[in-house]
């Protein structure tokens, strides 16, 4: 680690109470994360109780990694692209250091926005590839926190110019801003993106190496090999850049080796010209890049190791593009061997496509006539050449509509184009030609076949018909013949049925007088019950004089009888009477109906 001068005592009071922490692997489950094992999540991770701080502090490297659990070094062997959760502030040093004899190595790393630190070497060692982002609210990233990897390109999205503390009851601030000495070195970055200035950014680097090249926060990148052709200016190995170019950033590059080097034009391949410097001679020769500022006067940023491979200059053809009449339409300068968009000669590049009324450009071609080899900006050139403009004249288009009509409408033709347009010369509805109205009548039943026609500028004609069909007009109905009104049939007379025929002659008469006197019955009066005196029952109120004449229906007398036989002989005689009486009548009635017969 490394810190302010003044915040020593901090610092070792902070390491104890980091040790302090209850260190354990989150056991929070990330749950926007997928159910798979390639997928990072805060349970990968050693991290502290409050989720702020990760790694693992007293921790030898032969345990592993200190910043990763059991599962997190078993989910870097399928996903070497580590993802650090968001929460985490700080991550201690060697948190993720690693060996250049391990089987697996971290390949990529992606940094939370709420990470504040990068300790000591926290991923040194390790394989991490392509672009790392720094994040903005990062303040400090100490010595060696990037060493040993193969990144080719940082960028910063802030300044690191604020201090920062562990505890806010802390006396000074633990982390300074800035970049420690060898944060970056043996890398392979040919390209450093600084936010503002790179004047605004603090370097840390150790008081009796300030001005060594070997400390800077991006000392000796080893790069690939550079390859330039005798003629060529040269190239610098690093791009650096900053927002605004109020603020310069120096270089000085040296021939050979580190204990034999010269600048560039003493070196004898490469030389001043016009300002520039030019590759002179064939040949393969080391250099080394020193970049610096003047903060302080003189400040390295970073050095570079790297190898120019000068080959011999390469003969030039010209590629002559004609445009129909225009022979002088563009020429480009092309190196043999190479194509156009290799840019080999440099400001040399394909000219714009040509344009030609009513046509549209094709191809550049080897022949005139369009039969040769077609030219790209991709082709490789080993010769002159010169290609020609090839134009091709789509023909427009026509859209059509059929249509039926009834017999005697009115009709115009003209309204069968939908539109009529052309890659080239665009709408050309207004340019369509009637050529064939198929004899059209609008007065006539039948089908007719109109065909229409259109030119373009180039010449290309296109055609189209469509079919109008007339229907017969329908015949109006004629009104249906009222319905009369069905006659009321007249009730039938009623027939009397006929009298019966009787020959009253032949009924006999009826004697109906009784051959004697009825006997009268006697009535049976059943003996009162002899009761006891305490349950004596009061007299019962004197019979009727007469009993109420009952109902002729003999079948059902037996169920209104009285459960005594007081009242039986009464009754019985009354029904007799009445039957007697009846067939008198009767009898009578007959008898002067026969009378008024005879």
């Amino acid at each position: 680690m490394y810190a302010a001068t003044s915040g020593s005592a901090s610092s070792q009071s902070q390491t104890s109470a980091q040790q302090n922490d209850q260190i354990t692997s989150s056991a929070s489950n990330n749950a926007a994360a997928k159910q798979d094992d390639t997928v990072w999540t805060s349970d990968d991770f050693n991290i502290s109780a409050d989720g702020k701080t990760i790694g693992l502090t007293g921790i030898n490297k032969t345990n592993g990694y200190p910043g990763l659990n059991a599962k997190g070094i078993a989910k870097l062997k399928k996903n070497p692209h580590i993802v650090i959760p968001d929460g985490v502030e700080v991550i201690l040093n060697q948190a993720f250091i690693g060996k250049k004899t391990d089987k697996t190595h971290i390949e990529g790393v992606t940094l939370p926005d709420s990470l504040k630190v990068i300790e000591d070497g926290a991923f040194s060692w390790q394989k991490i590839k392509g672009t790392v982002v720094i994040p903005k609210n990062v303040i400090a990233i100490h010595p060696a926190a990037f060493l040993g990897n193969e990144i080719e390109k940082v960028v910063f999205k802030s300044t690191l110019v604020e201090s920062g503390k562990f505890n806010s009851t802390d006396d000074h601030a633990y982390y300074v801003a800035g970049l420690g000495n060898r944060a970056f070195q043996a890398n392979k970055i040919k390209e450093i993106d600084f936010q503002g200035n790179l004047t605004d950014y603090k370097f840390h680097v150790d008081s009796n190496e300030k001005q060594n090249p070997a400390a800077a926060p991006f000392s000796n990148q080893e790069l690939e090999e550079i390859t330039l052709t005798v003629g060529d200016e040269f190239k610098m190995p690093v791009i650096i850049k900053q927002n605004g170019n109020d603020y310069k950033i120096l270089n000085m590059v040296l021939a050979g080796n580190e204990n034999n080097h010269v600048s560039l034009e003493d070196s004898g391949y490469f030389k001043k010209e016009n300002g520039k410097i030019v590759a002179l001679k064939e040949g393969s020769i080391q250099t080394q890049c020193l970049f610096y500022d003047s903060v302080n006067g003189f400040r390295p940023v970073g050095t570079v190791k790297v190898t120019y491979n000068i080959i011999p200059m390469a003969k030039i053809y010209t590629v002559k593009f004609v445009d129909r009449g225009n022979a002088n339409y563009a020429s480009v300068q092309v190196k043999e061997g190479k194509s156009i968009n290799d840019e080999s000669v440099k400001d040399q590049k394909m000219p714009d496509d040509p344009t030609k009324p009513g046509f549209t450009f094709k191809e550049w071609n080897e022949k005139q006539d369009g039969t040769g080899k077609v030219f790209k900006d991709s082709t490789k050139v080993s010769s002159d050449l010169t290609v020609y403009s090839i134009f091709t004249d789509y023909p427009p288009v026509i859209t059509v509509q059929n249509k039926t009509i009834t017999e005697g409408d009115s009709f115009d033709l003209n309204s069968l184009v939908v539109s009529a347009t052309d890659k080239e010369d665009g709408d050309l509805k207004s340019s369509v030609q009637r050529t064939n109205d198929g004899g059209f009548d609008n007065t006539k039943v039948g089908s007719y076949n109109v065909t229409f026609s259109v030119k373009d500028k180039g010449g290309a004609t296109a055609t189209a018909a469509a079919t109008v069909t007339v229907t017969k007009k329908p015949t109006p109905p004629t009104p249906p013949a009222p319905t009369p009104e069905p006659e009321s049939e007249p009730e039938p007379t009623p027939t009397p049925e006929p009298e019966p025929d009787i020959d009253w002659d032949d009924i006999p008469d009826i004697d109906l007088t009784p051959d004697k006197e009825p006997e009268p019955v006697p009535v049976i009066v059943a003996p009162a019950p002899i009761l006891p005196a305490a349950e004596a029952e009061p007299e019962p109120a004197p019979a009727p004089s007469q009993p109420e004449q009952p109902e002729q229906q003999p079948k059902h007398v037996a169920k209104h009888l009285p459960k005594t036989g007081s009242t039986a002989t009464p009754v019985l005689g009354s029904a007799i009477a009445s039957l007697f009486a009846g067939l008198t009548g009767l009898a009578e009635s007959f008898a002067a109906t026969r009378k008024r017969r005879n």
